[in-house]
């Protein structure tokens, strides 16, 4: 994500345990896809609660139309 940005790619950036307010990408174009769960973020490598919500959620028919109002050519 960070190096797609920084050389003007277009971005769709999938956020779960971590926060785009935290990491975001640096470029002019992306588009920020993640599930706004209650327990996220929480910034743990592995779920604290066991179930990972926040990434399994995340339909890939979402994660392809954020993709596609991107342009990233995907």
């Amino acid at each position: 994500m960070h190096v797609a940005a920084a050389v003007g790619r277009p971005v769709v950036a999938l956020y779960g345990s971590s926060s785009p307010e935290h990491t975001p990408p640096l470029g002019r174009t992306f588009r920020i896809v993640r599930t706004g769960i209650d327990c996220s973020p929480c910034y743990a490598r592995e779920c604290p609660l066991g179930h990972f919500k926040c990434m399994n959620e995340l339909a890939p028919e979402r994660v392809m139309e954020e993709s596609a109002a991107a342009g990233t050519g995907v």
